[in-house]
């Protein structure tokens, strides 16, 4: 493919290219050159046969003759353009006439360009590749106003959402701390003990909320330390069962550990990749039915890290829980985002996993999500064995 041919995309994709034109031999010339520059060719051989064609096939460019019986090329240029679809389609017009009105007339239809026969093949194909990038270029442009009203969306509901997880306990501790102080005197020991607990668990759950927060920041910035070193995923895996494990026992839900059968020692921060993993099992336990079972698996892998392969080690969580929509199964880690799946009913800020995608990228690793045969949802993240690479 030539220097030209390489600009023969709309979106990454080749380009389609509707040619209206009465001249077979001049279509069949056209489609040649076309297709060897990249593009892809339709062919109308006059107006009406254009408007069906553009209708059903959708084709990214119309290169429209003029001068045709029938519908000419400026009635069919206008009929395109009078379609929703056909609004922003860009249209060259190729014509025999060099007058000014001619050229007039096209642009009052809705012509993008303008060119003259006999056809200048450089000028055409420059022109069409100016299209193409043009195009390109405004779908980026509308592509990246779309994801930012989403993100902003997005992130004004995570305020709305924080600013009530913030706010209810600190009311409760507001609240119990009023309580105890006008009641301190009278109130049975019983009574102000109860006063006391729920001021401690509401406590130590803003902590919870304010420290994902702190961490957040911190990972994005580049200033959480780690501390590296080697341990047993096994191990560490287990250390959150325990932690977790009232939590399970009162949701009736089976916890399933594979026994290893690959190498789980690797090289990580503990503490993180501890965290990390209870993440994930406590999201699986909260969005996982009574009765029903989470696993944990373990397995080899490799890992493409500064254009080499390393051997790698995959942790796996896989709930029979309520599933992600396909078409949010990435942004899910994005941290002003939750599944709609999940953004109702159980709760939560939608920081968790962001922060686990941050700490596992910390490591030189990957984690992803795809939906599973049981229904629900596997989390899966990979780090290498070893975070230093000898050459």
């Amino acid at each position: 493919m030539n220097s030209v041919g390489n600009l023969a995309l709309v979106n990454e994709k080749p380009a389609c290219v509707l040619v209206v034109d009465d001249d077979s031999m001049l279509r069949t010339l056209i489609r040649v050159k076309l297709s060897k520059s990249g593009y892809s060719v339709l062919e109308a051989e006059q107006g009406q046969q254009a408007i069906e064609m553009f209708n059903q096939e959708q084709p990214d460019i119309v290169l429209m003759d003029a001068n045709m019986p029938g519908m000419n090329g400026f009635e069919a240029t206008a009929a395109i353009k009078q379609t929703e679809k056909g609004t922003n389609i860009p249209i060259l017009m190729v014509s025999g006439l060099e007058d000014d009105e001619s050229v007039d007339r096209a642009f009052s239809v809705g012509a993008t360009e303008y060119i003259t026969k006999p056809i200048c093949w450089p000028l055409l194909m420059h022109r069409l590749a100016n299209i193409c990038a043009a195009i390109t270029t405004e779908t980026k442009i509308i592509q990246a106003k779309l994801d930012a009203d989403r993100a902003n969306q997005s992130k004004s509901e995570f305020l709305a959402n924080m600013s009530h997880e913030l706010r209810t306990p600190m009311h409760a501790i507001l609240s119990f701390a009023t309580m105890g102080l006008e009641k301190y005197q009278t109130a049975p020991a019983e009574k102000i003990n109860r006063y006391f607990s729920r001021i401690d668990e509401s406590g130590n759950r803003l902590l919870l909320l304010l420290n994902d927060l702190l961490d957040l920041s911190k990972l994005e910035a580049g200033a959480m330390g780690m501390n590296i070193a080697c341990h047993d995923m096994a191990e560490t895996v287990e250390m959150v069962r325990a932690e977790l494990s009232g939590l399970i026992s009162a949701r009736k839900i089976q916890l399933a550990i594979q026994t290893p059968t690959v190498v789980t020692s690797a090289e990580y921060d503990c503490d993180k990749i501890f965290q990390v993993i209870r993440n994930l099992l406590s999201n699986a336990i909260k969005f996982t039915s009574e009765g029903k079972s989470i696993f944990v698996e373990f397995s080899d892998t490799h890992i493409e890290i500064d254009q080499r392969t390393v051997v790698a080690l995959k942790l796996s969580v896989v709930d029979q829980g309520v599933g992600i929509p396909e078409n949010e199964l990435v942004q899910v880690f994005d941290k002003f985002v939750q599944s709609s799946k999940t953004k109702t009913g159980a709760g939560g800020t939608g920081l968790g996993l962001a922060i686990s995608k941050q700490i596992i990228e910390c490591h030189n690793g990957q984690i992803y999500a795809e939906n599973n045969e049981y229904g629900g949802v596997s989390f899966h993240f990979v780090i290498p064995l070893k975070q230093k690479f000898g050459n």
